[in-house]
């Protein structure tokens, strides 16, 4: 099948995941650092939220998009937080398109050119300071309109095109 990526997996008992790199990484992730207190919430939120990206299923009455951003959303961005290496980590398991957020705008013509019907997850990263998440609700509730340089354009329905996941520095702008 041309979706997601074939892999063997062993399940593990919890005491040996709990020692595995990829979990210490999140754990870090969740640690506050002016406290250096290990936040459970935050850790079962971030597991929640790698565990949502890595399904096909989609609500259409319920749609979701995960927004990763800072820890303390401040007017300057500080970024390092680990949000991308997230998404490479979750691009291992299945197709992942990632765009560069500074520079990606959604209205352009061939914007999600990339894009296929066995994408999986499309990782905006890194979006601008003033990105609204009004402009691409459409996107998520109906669909995608794909167009590549010399062919028709192909519209992926609501099923068929990939969850969105998006990563700022700043706090994200929309209604919802």
């Amino acid at each position: 099948s041309e979706r997601g990526i074939n892999h063997n997996i062993d399940l593990i008992d919890e005491e040996l995941a709990s020692e595995c790199m990829f979990n210490k990484f999140l754990k870090k992730l969740c640690t506050n650092k002016s406290s250096n207190k290990f936040e459970e919430d935050r850790h079962i939120a971030l597991k929640r939220s790698i565990g949502f990206n890595l399904h096909r299923f989609k609500d259409p009455i319920n749609n979701k998009v995960i927004i990763f951003s800072e820890d303390n959303l401040s007017l300057s961005a500080s970024g390092r937080t680990g949000k991308g290496m997230i998404m490479k980590a979750i691009g291992k398991m299945m197709k992942v398109i990632i765009e560069n957020g500074k520079n990606f705008d959604a209205n352009e013509r061939f914007s999600f050119s990339r894009i296929s019907p066995f994408t999986d997850l499309l990782f905006i990263d890194d979006v601008q300071r003033f990105f609204n998440f009004d402009d691409y609700f459409s996107l998520i509730s109906e669909g995608i309109t794909v167009e590549r340089k010399g062919f028709d354009k192909q519209f992926l329905s609501f099923e068929n095109s990939p969850k969105i996941t998006i990563s700022s520095n700043y706090n994200v702008q929309g209604d919802d």
